[in-house]
């Protein structure tokens, strides 16, 4: 597979709503995920916004993650566990604190520079 195309093609996003009291590392925080994930970092996107308030139970981060519909199980599971563990690592939190939610999406379902990524 030309992984530099698959990239393209399938880049992962992630929308992450973080306490006010989370203090980041001096790290990169998208490095750190693609170590943590084997993955190459050059088309992943980190949106990092802040709560103002949360009910129930909390979470430190609440990670919600959009992955293409063409990967395998396998590395939906690496992602997905590695962007725990860097933001575990990235705000200096135990596990506990991160809660990620993956939802897949299908082929043709995302609009990118105007046209229907498939």
């Amino acid at each position: 597979m030309d992984w530099n195309f698959f990239w393209i093609k399938t880049m992962p996003i992630v929308n992450c709503v973080i306490s006010p009291d989370c203090q980041p590392s001096n790290e990169n925080l998208v490095e750190l995920w693609a170590r943590e994930a084997g993955i190459d970092p050059e088309h992943i996107t980190v949106n990092l916004i802040t709560r103002n308030q949360q009910w129930g139970k909390t979470y430190k981060v609440m990670a919600n993650l959009w992955l293409p519909s063409v990967w395998s199980d396998t590395q939906v599971s690496a992602i997905q566990l590695g962007l725990a563990r860097a933001l575990a690592r990235f705000y200096h939190l135990h596990p506990d604190d991160i809660h990620v939610i993956t939802s897949v999406v299908e082929s043709g379902r995302v609009v990118e520079s105007g046209c229907e990524v498939n």
